[in-house]
């Protein structure tokens, strides 16, 4: 199958796995950190200061390995079959349009990804984070292809993809009141 501009960006720089959080986690372990939304790895916020904690950690930690202001790939996962982006209620897009990027299977189960290009900007995706905070939406990531990293939000925190191992060291620290104390770092 011939790759789209994005799937084969993204293969440059993450060729084992699909672009949603939990496959890279596997795949890229040694490149892999996650950060926690909310103190004591509460998951779901229930006040505005806790919405406005978990905009401010994740903002943070994706402008951080992303860039402020920079070229990234949006990705957005769907469960099924159908290769035209289905418009969801639930995953507020702004007017962004995401196309067909790629298939992949997983455990019997067939995903299709679509992308967007996008400039990563603090406070621009807040209603797309949140609503992946939710668990409302498939799977997100943002890609900068250039740096090779990648920023995953889910329900409960971000995975973050680092491509050299003294950014993610150095990340460890810098967040490491934001961390997970489980040996397994979820």
């Amino acid at each position: 199958m011939k790759q789209t501009k994005a799937s084969a960006e993204w293969s440059k720089n993450f060729p084992n796995a699909a672009p949603a959080g939990f496959l890279c986690r596997d795949a890229y372990a040694d490149r892999w950190l996650r950060i926690h939304s909310l103190p004591e790895s509460k998951r779901y916020a229930e006040s505005e200061s806790e919405r406005l904690e978990l905009l401010r950690r994740h903002n943070t930690v994706a402008s951080d390995i992303l860039g402020e202001d920079s070229d990234c790939i949006l990705f957005l996962g769907q469960f099924g079959s159908d290769k035209i982006w289905q418009d969801d209620l639930d995953t507020p897009l702004n007017g962004i349009l995401p196309v067909y990027a790629m298939t992949y299977e997983y455990d019997d189960d067939e995903w299709q990804f679509f992308s967007v290009p996008v400039r990563w900007q603090r406070a621009r995706f807040d209603d797309l984070i949140l609503a992946k905070a939710n668990d409302l939406t498939g799977p997100v990531m943002f890609a900068n292809t250039k740096l090779g990293t990648a920023y995953s939000p889910y329900d409960g925190g971000a995975d973050l993809f680092y491509s050299m191992q003294s950014n993610l060291e150095r990340a460890k620290l810098n967040y490491s009141a934001w961390l997970s104390g489980r040996d397994n770092s979820l």
